[in-house]
């Protein structure tokens, strides 16, 4: 009897054994299936839009007695100025102010040759050192002169400048810069002869950040009135008008605080927009970013558009040259593996993921949905369980694949209990 029953357990052995290897033959001479190479991708949302700034700002009047008189401001545009210090001077011609610029020039130019000669660096430098310190400086030049921001050039010139003189100082190309000096020093001190002071001096009184212009919106748009605005309050403001002091004499204003907030319309399709995420707001045409909150996003009348209040604690000089930009709303900014949808399926573990063909053999690897579209989404790549890059994803016959994929565990586990 003991007999009969081994024969009976090898032949069913046997039998299991045949099965599978033509199984196995079968899904190696298969070629119905159809995949498709997992690639990296990077999906990124934009909304362009207009939108106007609100800033906490205070105008500084211009005095009456200097109506008739030229301003030479002493800060730039979004420059930080601390209370009660000096943001411009007043002279009773532009001559004077030209004239100023110019002794001004004078003396920085007096400055660098003096640095250029000074013993403490012509003395130890060496020629190939100073060289390289050329060639960096003037990459710095070239990439500050190809930016929209020219904001750097000046300093990386100067920069330039200064490592040439000290160069041609060291190799005896140039003895100095003596004479040179002293016929700068004749021109300066000719022309603070003919430079009459200033007549006045304006101060800040309050610190904050200074702009050198008004638009009449200043006492309009405040933080407070924003939750209040509507579409034709905002088209107006970018058209521009509606002020309701335009042309009353003025310095300029101060921004208090680094907080700033932007208010635009957007198109409820364009995107879906939460309250409280983070967004990076970009001015496409001054290359500059930052990173901005959603605030609010409002409902109106129109079911075609919304007003989205985007705020920011930023401040940089580029946002605060005008009262509206165009502004890039960028959302979702992901990357990763690329996976089609008609490929996404759901294994024995509910575990949500693709199919993928290794060689000859069918095995299954997991997704992390990070971002989907109508076609595809784009999966993470935590550990080897998920997708990973060039994978081979089953697109068709998938459902096959899955099969197969599930018989095979079957089977393994089925001669696994009769060899036990």
């Amino acid at each position: 009897m003991k007999t009969f029953t081994v024969k009976i357990v090898i032949l069913l052995v046997c039998v299991l054994v045949l099965v599978t290897f033509i199984n196995q033959l079968l899904l190696f001479l298969r070629t119905d299936y159809k995949t498709e190479t997992a690639v990296s991708i990077s999906s990124t949302e934009v909304v362009r839009i207009t939108g106007i700034y609100v800033r906490d700002e205070t105008i500084l009047p211009l005095d009456g007695i200097y109506a008739n008189d030229v301003l030479k401001y002493t800060v730039t545009d979004g420059g930080k100025v601390a209370a009660d210090s000096i943001i411009a001077e007043v002279y009773d011609s532009r001559f004077d102010i030209e004239t100023s610029n110019r002794i001004a020039d004078i003396d920085e130019e007096i400055r660098i040759l003096n640095e250029q000669q000074n013993p403490g660096a012509t003395s130890v430098a060496q020629p190939e050192f100073i060289s390289s310190l050329i060639g960096s400086a003037y990459q710095s030049v070239l990439i500050a002169n190809s930016s929209d921001d020219l904001s750097l050039l000046p300093d990386s010139r100067t920069e330039l400048r200064t490592l040439m003189g000290i160069y041609s100082i060291i190799t005896k190309s140039e003895a100095g810069f003596d004479s040179k000096i002293e016929e700068l020093s004749i021109q300066r001190d000719t022309l603070k002869s003919q430079l009459h002071p200033p007549v006045g001096t304006i101060y800040s009184g309050d610190s904050g950040y200074f702009i050198s212009y008004t638009d009449g919106f200043e006492n309009i748009l405040t933080p407070e009135a924003v939750p209040t605005l509507t579409i034709e309050r905002i088209d107006s403001v970018i058209d521009g008008f509606g002020a309701s002091f335009m042309g009353v004499p003025a310095v300029g204003k101060l921004v208090s605080g680094y907080n700033w907030q932007m208010v635009g319309i957007v198109d409820p399709a364009s995107a879906d927009f939460k309250t409280g995420a983070k967004v990076l707001l970009g001015l496409p045409e001054k290359d500059v970013s930052v990173t901005a909150a959603v605030d609010m996003v409002l409902e109106t009348p129109d079911p075609d558009k919304r007003i989205i209040v985007l705020s920011c604690s930023e401040f940089r000089t580029q946002f605060a040259s005008s009262r509206t930009d165009t502004a890039d709303i960028v959302l979702n900014d992901f990357t990763g593996i690329r996976v089609p949808r008609s490929a996404i399926r759901f294994n024995t573990a509910n575990e949500k993921g693709v199919y993928i063909l290794q060689g000859e053999r069918v095995s299954f690897k997991k997704i992390d949905v990070i971002f989907e579209s109508q076609d595809y989404v784009i999966s993470s790549s935590p550990d080897s369980s998920y997708i990973a890059l060039y994978d081979d994803i089953i697109t068709d016959g998938v459902d096959t694949a899955a099969a197969n994929a599930v018989e095979l565990i079957t089977e393994a586990t089925s001669e696994e209990d009769i060899l036990t």
